[in-house]
């Protein structure tokens, strides 16, 4: 029985040490109700705005209008095309280099042909620099006219017109040439006794600084009615009393009939 007491008394004390200690723990966490009070009122009055109130800024007997509210702006809707061109390029990528500007291309001096004109000048152009006879007989003398005109700004002078052998050039127009005006020289040829193949030159002498020497050209064949085969007899070294003899094939190069009538020679001796 004495010891169920002990133990009752050792119950009690523990659970009053318990509780009690329970109760100070909770006044330590918990502030007193009078502090909570002096908190919420020092917020308070940090919180309160400093504006005057609406008594002291308007009348009583007015009521307050409140500005009208503005639409909130939203921001315009960004297309597809300009966020792709606006994208900020990768790392990789090389801005492109700018291009230097464009040269303006100097004006050339007027160009004709091969010829740079750079100031007024005489310029002769003849409509054709050659000519070609054809066929022609032995003898025959033909002619042939080169026009020539002045395409220059100032005056062309006629120097000289000078022909190879057996042809002569002549000036037919005024030795002076104004601009835009032309000339004509007439070239004459003579056969004589040329055969064969033949080719003439004529030169033109002018005071155009870019062509002062014309060359013209004329051309023909020349036609002997017949021929001989060999035309020239050599013999050679010939004894005192000796007689030697050669013949000579006579060829009609012509349409026709050729007749011998006679057969002549300078000297006694042939």
């Amino acid at each position: 029985m004495k010891d169920v007491i002990v133990s009752m008394v050792i119950a009690l004390l523990v659970g009053g040490v318990v509780l009690g200690l329970a109760i100070k723990f909770s006044q330590q966490v918990e502030p007193p109700a009078s502090f909570q009070a002096e908190t919420a009122r020092t917020d308070t009055s940090a919180v309160a705005p400093s504006e005057p109130t609406a008594s002291l800024t308007q009348p009583a007997s007015k009521t307050q209008v409140q500005p009208p509210e503005l639409p909130e702006s939203k921001p315009a809707p960004v297309k597809p095309d300009k966020v792709k061109s606006e994208s900020i390029p990768s790392p990789e990528s090389k801005p492109e280099k700018e291009k230097p500007p464009e040269k303006k291309e100097k004006i050339a001096p007027e160009v004709e042909g091969a010829k740079i004109k750079t100031k007024a000048q005489p310029d002769i152009h003849f409509e054709e620099l050659s000519h070609n006879f054809g066929e022609i007989g032995q003898g025959v003398q033909v002619t042939h006219v080169f026009k020539f005109k002045n395409r220059g700004d100032t005056d062309l002078y006629i120097e000289e017109t000078k022909a190879s052998c057996g042809c002569t050039a002549a000036l037919l127009s005024s030795k002076i040439i104004t601009p835009g005006d032309t000339g004509e020289v007439k070239v004459t040829f003579n056969s004589g006794k040329f055969k064969g193949p033949q080719s003439k030159s004529i030169y033109v002498t002018s005071n155009d600084p870019d062509e002062a020497k014309v060359t013209l050209e004329i051309a023909a064949t020349v036609k002997t009615p017949i021929t001989l085969k060999p035309e020239r007899l050599v013999f050679g070294k010939v004894k005192i009393g000796e007689k030697v003899s050669q013949e000579v094939e006579i060829k009609l190069e012509t349409e026709g009939k050729l007749e011998i009538q006679r057969v002549e020679t300078e000297v006694d001796y042939i």
